[in-house]
């Protein structure tokens, strides 16, 4: 699997859990959710599907309250935030299997990250 470019993401001090079918995933805080995804694996989307600026709304997906009302949101325009439930992923976009999503070794259990830096994959 490719390095992740970490230019492209804005800066972040943990990661947020957002469930995305039945699956609880852990993005980085302060991106989008497309930018999230690539974070779990910079493979898992076809960056000539997507406009990245709201103008296509490939990205469009459904969040679901606690309640069971639903929002459609475009991932590219909409942050990760701590316990939001999305319905599925955006169109094309493939999840990787959550038992093969590597946890980065700078963030402690909370996902917090540590302060040495150095965001590598193992």
């Amino acid at each position: 699997m490719p390095a992740i470019d970490w230019r492209l993401f804005a800066p972040f001090s943990r990661l947020v859990r957002v469930t995305i079918g039945r699956v609880v995933y852990r993005l980085p805080e302060r991106n989008s959710l497309l930018r999230g995804l690539q974070f779990l694996d910079p493979n898992c989307l076809d960056y000539g599907s997507f406009c990245w600026n709201g103008d296509c709304h490939t990205c469009i997906v459904r969040t679901v309250a606690a309640d069971g009302s639903e929002e459609t949101v475009l991932a590219c325009s909409t942050d990760a935030r701590d316990g939001m439930h999305l319905a599925g992923p955006p169109a094309g976009v493939h999840l990787p299997n959550p038992d093969a999503v590597v946890i980065y070794d700078d963030l402690d259990a909370d996902g917090q990250v540590r302060p040495r830096g150095g965001r590598d994959r193992p």
